[in-house]
């Protein structure tokens, strides 16, 4: 044999390999062929009862099997006479495809037979975990639910009652019925929506101008209000009815809606920021 770097002539010997390297190359080779066809019969068997996903996952698995067997044979078919790098790289090649090859057998394995009893009682016992997990949760949240809504629920009803006596006011002087009056809208907003100068309804007319049944007014059915609601008040309660009374507010003989709409009112807005101050407290 020759050193590195030494010069040769044509024709001449670099190397020797005995038999027994050979026949231990021959064996590593045999047994990657044979592994390699294990995996192949594997993935055959999982190709029917398994996801795209996972076949072609096993797919791209053999197909690096077989690369690395396609290199070490070809390795195995250049060293007639190699030098100890080669076989070192050799071996190391071959190594690397039986570990290849071990790893998709387990793979494809893994894939047909499923997972073992350990493995199956330990994804039951995350599961229970899980699931007790999960019904801790819900009790919490059902325990802090119930908490807030006992302290929100108290507020929640004088914003309720609030909003109810702001209505009711409505139907009272006006005859409006609660379903059109939208409790979020101001005492100057709702007029307008329901499109009427409130002044237009009380400022005509005159106090005690009684007439006999028959003549009473007709209530209107395209208007929210009531004619004969409003008729009643400007003549036959025994005080004088105004729209504003200029800031002197309501006496035994004149009484103010803007006034009395307005302490209403007053009441809703401030039970709607206690409530809302609690929920942003949440």
């Amino acid at each position: 044999a020759v050193e590195e770097g030494q010069t040769v002539t044509v024709g001449q010997p670099l190397a020797y390999m005995d038999r027994a390297t050979v026949t231990s190359l021959e064996r590593a080779l045999a047994q990657a062929r044979f592994d390699a066809s294990v995996a192949r019969e594997a993935l055959a068997g999982a190709l029917t009862p398994h996801s795209p996903l996972e076949v072609a996952r096993a797919e791209a698995g053999l197909a690096d099997a077989r690369e690395a067997l396609r290199a070490a044979e070809e390795r195995l078919l250049s060293l007639l006479r190699p030098t100890e790098r080669e076989l070192a790289a050799a071996e190391s090649a071959r190594a690397d495809a039986v570990l290849k090859i071990d790893g998709l057998r387990g793979e494809i394995h893994s894939l047909v037979s499923g997972p073992d009893e350990k493995e199956l009682e330990d994804l039951q016992f995350h599961a229970r975990s899980d699931q007790v997990l999960l019904e801790n949760a819900l009790r919490g949240e059902t325990l802090v639910k119930e908490e807030w809504d006992a302290r929100t629920a108290p507020v929640s009803r004088q914003v309720e009652e609030a909003a109810e006596e702001y209505r009711s006011f409505f139907l009272k002087w006006l005859g409006i019925e609660a379903q059109d009056v939208d409790a979020t809208l101001s005492p100057d907003a709702l007029p307008k929506q329901w499109g009427v100068d409130l002044e237009s309804l009380y400022g005509g007319g005159g106090r005690f101008d009684l007439r006999p049944v028959g003549s009473l007014p007709g209530s209107d059915p395209s208007t929210p209000w009531n004619e004969q609601t409003i008729w009643a008040f400007t003549n036959l309660v025994p005080f004088q009815v105004r729209i504003d009374c200029g800031g002197s507010g309501s006496t035994p003989d004149v009484f103010c809606l803007s006034d009395e709409v307005m302490k209403i009112w007053d009441r809703l807005l401030v039970v709607r920021a206690n409530l809302h101050s609690l929920n942003t407290q949440a």
